[in-house]
């Protein structure tokens, strides 16, 4: 009982440490009081893999495709000499081959062993009795936890070598656990720059596009983002691959930490401080977000990416036959969740005025994405008005003011009357066109706007959530593909109509004009 106490009492001291040199050096400080031993401490067998240069020598020469025992932490008798530092494998001796095969090293005392295994550091620092305990990590590292006597030998016994025995069981599983944690910011550190990276690239792309619209033809400028595109879309899916090695590291060290805590339910106080400290708490609830904001900022480069090409490329695909409800319905579940993101108290009502809609000869894959463009701003605009329509109320109820007024500025007769709602009608004109009319009640826009509303690269949206490409692409494949109109009506916080007219059938000639 006594064993399992101290036990407990060294994993609670290093189970919630991430922190891999913090688990060794709490670990050989526990080890070193609990047993009463002049000095204990801990190495890692390593193999040189880096290149150093210090004072002009190149340290590499010495180590390079070299192993190695490097001591990394102890605690011992004030009056010993400090031993970290590396050591090769002829200083260890015999025992690094001991080491390697995990083998406990119980020595009472050194002159109970042959000669050939004293030549070895027992001599070189001045070790009289050493019990040292091996463990391997799930990465295949290999450690050795030594404790050792200078003054007077010691008779180990079989309780003490379980004791330590355990001790190592749960420093490996702390070490395993900070491994993974920091595998995991790692990951997520170089996706993260990745990314940045990537949308400082991409925003140079498209300052130098802006300027190319203006002074070269299409087809140069689309030569150039298909060239660029591709070159993106490789670095992407190497962020995308690594953000999901992240989430799963993550995953599992959560999984480690709620273990440990479902265990050991009551750390002590010196570990319930750190925690505190750190705020575990929220770095659990925090971190799965960092991870998922990476994800879209990725998925987010992907989709401008893919409208910088829609922009400037003539589409591959044919014209077919479309029924045009379809591709509204398919846009309208794959932007279900930002229609409902608002939570039900103001939940986006969609009101559906279908007519009677022959099939209709289109770029399938366009069009949808016009319908994609229109409703997204559409959504953007309500989610505005909601916004202002928020910061509204509170002002009134800071003001005292609890009375509903009549008509105001902001367009409607009582803030808690407004129902954000978006209409989309659609019918057959005369002559041989169908009408796709698509309502929003936000925000509206100025008569400036509208005015370069088609306009590439124009938004009034902040830094990092516009391109300013959605509506230009949306004309040029109206107007310019199929030969249709694409207008706007709109008045500030009353709400915009776009209005979208295309041809049921394509001109005989059109295909081969588009070539």
């Amino acid at each position: 009982a006594q064993q399992e106490k101290l036990i407990n009492h060294l994993a609670n001291q290093i189970r919630n440490s991430l922190d891999l040199k913090t688990i060794l050096e709490t670990t050989v400080l526990q080890v070193w009081e609990l047993m009463k031993v002049d000095r204990c401490y801990f190495c890692w067998y390593r193999r040189e893999e880096n290149r150093f240069d210090l004072g002009g020598k190149n340290l590499s020469q010495s180590y390079s495709n070299r192993a190695y025992w490097e001591i990394v932490t102890e605690a011992k008798d004030p009056a010993l000499p400090n031993i970290i530092g590396r050591y090769s494998l002829d200083e260890v001796g015999v025992w690094s081959e001991k080491y390697l095969h995990l083998q406990i090293g119980r020595i009472d005392h050194i002159d109970h062993i042959p000669e050939s295994q004293r030549k070895s550091f027992l001599l070189q620092f001045g070790l009289i009795s050493v019990l040292s305990l091996p463990i391997q990590t799930q990465m295949g590292e290999i450690g050795v936890l030594i404790c050792g006597n200078h003054h007077e030998p010691r008779s180990w016994s079989d309780s003490e070598v379980e004791l330590l025995q355990a001790v190592t069981a749960q420093v490996a599983i702390a070490i395993n656990q900070a491994q993974l944690y920091n595998q995991t910011r790692e990951a997520a550190t170089l996706a993260k720059a990745q990314t940045l990276e990537l949308e400082a690239t991409l925003n140079k792309l498209r300052q130098t596009q802006a300027h190319l619209i203006q002074t070269e033809k299409m087809s140069s400028l689309g030569q150039l983002v298909a060239g660029v595109a591709h070159e993106i879309n490789n670095p992407i899916n190497f962020i995308y691959g690594n953000v999901n090695y992240a989430t799963q590291y993550m995953e599992d060290l959560l999984n480690l930490v709620a273990l440990y805590q479902q265990h050991y339910p009551e750390p002590i106080r010196d570990i319930q401080t750190v925690i505190e400290t750190v705020d575990l708490d929220f770095l659990q609830q925090d971190f799965p977000k960092l991870l998922s904001s990476m994800r879209v900022g990725a998925s987010r480069i992907q989709q401008i990416v893919l409208s910088l090409r829609n922009f400037s490329r003539l589409d591959e695909a044919d014209v077919k036959q479309v029924n045009l409800h379809e591709g509204l319905e398919n846009t309208l579940l794959i932007l279900q969740n930002r229609l409902s993101e608002a939570g039900e108290t103001k939940k986006i009502q969609v009101i559906k005025n279908y007519g009677e809609l022959p099939l209709v000869e289109c770029y399938a894959g366009q069009i949808n994405q016009v319908f994609m463009n229109l409703l997204t701003n559409a959504i953007d605009a309500i989610q505005e008005r909601i916004v202002e329509q928020n910061q509204q109320i509170i002002y009134n109820l800071h003001s005292n003011d609890v009375e509903l007024y009549a008509e105001d500025d902001i367009g409607f007769n009582s803030l808690n009357c407004w129902k954000p709602t978006i209409t989309i009608t659609t019918e057959v004109m005369e002559d041989n066109q169908v009408l796709i009319i698509i309502t929003d009640n936000g925000m509206g826009m100025t008569e400036t706007v509208k005015n370069k509303l088609f306009d590439p690269f124009f938004t009034t949206k902040p830094v990092g959530k516009g391109t300013g490409l959605g509506l230009a692409i949306s004309y040029q494949i109206v107007v310019e593909r199929h030969l249709g109109k694409l207008k706007c009506s709109s008045q500030v916080k009353k709400g915009s109509e776009f209005t979208i007219e295309i041809p049921i059938q394509q001109q005989k000639n059109f295909t081969l004009d588009q070539s």
